[in-house]
This record gives C-alpha cells, sequence and structure tokens, in this order.
C-alpha cells in the first residue's frame, strides 16, 4: 500500500501550475472561507457546522469542493491556517509574542498539539523561530 504525504505538508492554495484549473466561483468560495477564519482567528473551537452554516453549504459539499480545490480537508485547511498565522506572528519582530500568547491569538488551547503540529508542518519547534528571529539584526 502505498503512503500518503500528510496534509499538513500539501499546500495550502493551489500552485502557480495548477492555478488555471480553479474557477472564479472555487475563488470566491476559498475567499469566503478566508474571511470566515479571519473573523474567528482566536476561536478555540471552529466547528465545521459553523462554517458550512455561514457558507450554506453542505459538509459534504464543503469538504469535497475544498479537497479538490487544496487538497486538504476542511480541517486540515483550518488547521494549516491557524498555524501559518502562528509562523506569522512568531516571525514578527515587532511583536516579540511568546509562544503560548500566539498559540492561544490563533485558537489552539492545548500547547503539546500546537508543538507537534507545527513541527510537523515547518519542521522546527515554535520556540526556534523566535529564537532564529531574535538573532538577527533589525531593520
Amino acid at each position: 500500500m502505498e503512503s500518503k504525504p500528510d496534509d499538513a505538508s500539501s499546500p495550502k492554495l493551489p500552485t502557480p501550475e495548477n492555478q488555471n484549473v480553479i474557477t472564479q466561483q472555487d475563488q470566491e468560495l476559498l475567499n469566503r472561507i478566508m474571511t470566515f477564519l479571519n473573523n474567528y482567528t482566536g476561536e478555540f473551537k471552529i466547528s465545521i457546522h459553523h462554517l458550512t452554516s455561514e457558507l450554506s453549504i453542505s459538509r459534504t459539499q464543503l469538504y469535497i469542493k475544498l479537497k479538490a480545490i487544496t487538497g486538504l480537508t476542511p480541517a486540515a485547511f483550518i488547521r494549516n491556517d491557524r498555524l501559518d498565522r502562528a509562523h506569522q506572528l512568531l516571525q514578527d519582530r515587532k511583536q516579540s509574542l511568546r509562544v503560548k500568547e500566539v498559540m492561544y491569538q490563533v485558537g489552539f488551547s492545548d500547547k503539546k498539539n500546537f508543538v507537534t503540529m507545527f513541527k510537523r508542518r515547518f519542521g522546527v519547534i515554535p520556540s526556534a523561530i523566535g529564537k532564529e528571529n531574535a538573532s538577527k539584526p533589525g531593520d
């Protein structure tokens, strides 16, 4: 049996090579999902039900469309969005937030889970991002 790559390593959004296969309707759906996620960034319990209700789409339709567009399940898409936001916050030297603060800001409540998912996605633990940036000279 062939092993599948981890959802966390799959691209979140389409690459330029497959950009042309996305319809305007698909792009609008992605924009609506991103708007929803922006509005509920710090929420620990963003439910797929809440998202489907907001989008007026069934769970099955959301799963099929998001999987076709991004290669990710709705849960993986939300998780990757949160991890990407955390990575951005940790890289921002102006904010100099602690890992735990960032974790809560992006909607994770369990530090062990956050660190595990972050390392799986980026190949380093979150605290390494802060140290990496602290050693770089300021702008």
